[in-house]
């Protein structure tokens, strides 16, 4: 199970009682009548013993704080919705500092206790972190006491389903919040705010429309629901391959996406030495326009070093050197669009510890530009024995807080999932992330019996068999390698062009989404 990163390995908690809900708005309200009489407002002090509750709402949006989907998974995200006064609105503001809901079960949480603005706010198992403390200043700010930042609604939006963050106080609605009936008041002395000298804004909140993708815990959801996705590795249209590059015209990108199953997912790679400037945003604008997603790969570790020259080798510098820098371009570029499901730091890293802060440092400049994104390692050696000192070492390096997932290929002879699944599904549990199969395929003596080739119709069958395998074993992706979108004469390769595309399109299962 992964924890803040704070967290003792036992952590026992009670749970504050409460004052009747009629008792706290009156005491609020006519306080709230006496401070205004008096031509200010001030904090009320509240009994070192008591909690209170209620909904907060927004005052830039009359919306309510709420946890995404009504879901108590831990790391479910806070946005602002609709007022309804269902457990997942109701807040208790415990004498502690806590901000709990779900009847005390689970408490505000600032991800990893990050100190940056922009850092994503969830909700989490109670521990008493300081990154679960908040004070509620007079003029409605709720303050968070390790990093002193303010909770914040992405883009000053007014939306429902905006995301709620973290980000520099500078007293604009959309960091004001209120009860129904008063003001929230501190249970404790506020920490003091420098104002900043003039107001920043809010990064803009991901555009209304195609839901973005978010984990919570052991999944990855789409518009607060557990989400799993098939697909496809399309590795070459950036770049990588010339006749691809030039094949990822308008048309034959919407042929490609209008071809797969709903909300399906695509990996590509924009890597430094791609075409990524120019063709990716026409492939991000095909992704969008057919509800589609693509998971998007910064940098390669392959030892072969050929693909798309930007062999990273065996150099992991601390500071995330030419990759951090590369993600700052390709994430400030496509950030905004819902189509990037996922961005993965690397294409079959090493998981050594020495790789650790290589990888922390890429995902926080990640995290820093894009504070909602799902970020992983990428796809490891993990193909150990559990319990082995190797098993152990990528185990603890895939359990680092700034990674979401575990990614693993495989091209393993045979039909059905891969004998390495559970090894890396024990990482997966045992750090309590949700995990995937980034690439399989029928090459290199990976192909199912009675598989022949994919210019046969009958070709999708056993990718298709292969995608439910893995889905039905608890994979939140799984992405046939590969499809590329110009004609093709490889057995093993799928294009829009052969015989087996159009079955493609027929798959369908119960975690796609509507």
């Amino acid at each position: 199970m992964e924890t803040s990163i704070w967290a003792p390995p036992h952590h026992l908690y009670e749970r504050s009682w409460r004052l009747p809900r009629a008792l706290f708005r009156f005491v609020l309200s006519v306080g709230v009548a006496l401070l205004m009489a008096a031509g200010s407002v001030l904090a009320l002090a509240i009994p070192a013993n008591a909690a209170v509750s209620g909904p907060i709402v927004g005052v830039a949006s009359g919306r309510c704080l709420d946890v995404t989907g009504n879901s108590t998974a831990l790391r479910t995200r806070i946005i602002i919705w609709d007022c309804h006064g269902q457990a997942n609105q109701i807040w208790t503001l415990t004498a502690a500092g806590e901000l709990r809901v779900f009847n005390g079960s689970r408490c505000l949480d600032v991800d990893g206790g990050r100190l940056t603005a922009g850092a994503v706010v969830q909700i989490y198992t109670c521990w008493g972190g300081p990154n679960q403390k908040w004070t509620v200043n007079a003029n409605g700010a709720i303050v968070g006491v390790q990093s002193g930042l303010c909770l914040d609604v992405s883009g000053a939006s007014t939306a429902g389903g905006s995301y709620v963050q973290m980000w520099t106080c500078h007293g604009g609605g959309n960091q004001q919040w209120r009860t129904d009936t008063s003001l929230v008041i501190a249970p404790t002395p506020t920490v003091p705010v420098t104002p900043s000298p003039s107001p920043s804004p809010s990064p803009t909140s991901a555009p209304v429309g195609q839901p973005v993708i978010t984990r919570s815990g052991t999944q990855l959801q789409r518009a607060g629901v557990e989400w799993r996705a098939v697909g496809f590795n399309l590795p070459n249209i950036l770049g990588c391959n010339t006749a691809d590059t030039n094949a990822a015209t308008d048309s034959n990108l919407d042929r490609y996406f209008a071809g797969l199953p709903a909300h399906s997912l695509t990996r590509i790679w924009p890597y430094g030495n791609s075409q990524w400037r120019t063709v990716m945003p026409r492939v991000v604008k095909a992704a969008e326009a057919h509800g589609q997603y693509l998971l998007a790969v910064l940098a390669d570790a392959n030892a072969s070093g050929t693909q798309c020259g930007s062999n990273l080798g065996a150099t992991y510098p601390a500071d995330g050197g030419a990759v951090k820098t590369h993600a700052t371009n390709v994430v400030t570029a496509f950030k905004d669009s819902p189509a990037i499901a996922i961005w993965e730091v690397l294409n079959e890293g090493t998981m050594a510890a020495s790789a650790k802060p290589f990888y922390a440092a890429v995902v926080a400049e990640v995290r820093r530009i894009d504070p909602y994104a799902v970020v992983g390692y990428g796809a490891g050696t993990c193909y150990q024995s559990v319990g082995t000192a190797a098993w152990n070492e990528c185990k603890d390096t895939i359990g680092q807080p700034g990674n979401d997932f575990v990614d693993f290929h495989e091209y393993d002879a045979g039909t059905g999932v891969s004998p390495w699944t559970d090894e890396n599904q024990k990482i997966a549990i045992d750090t309590g992330k949700p995990w995937l199969t980034g690439e399989f395929g029928f090459c290199c003596n990976g192909a199912p019996s009675g598989f022949t080739s994919l210019d046969a119709a009958n070709g999708s069958d056993y990718v298709k068999a292969e995608w439910s395998s893995y889905l039905n074993a608890g994979a939140s992706a799984v992405l046939y390698w590969s499809a590329v979108l110009a004609p093709t004469t490889a057995a093993d390769q799928l294009s829009p062009s052969k015989a087996a595309w159009p079955g493609i399109g027929t798959y369908t299962h119960q975690w796609q989404g509507n």
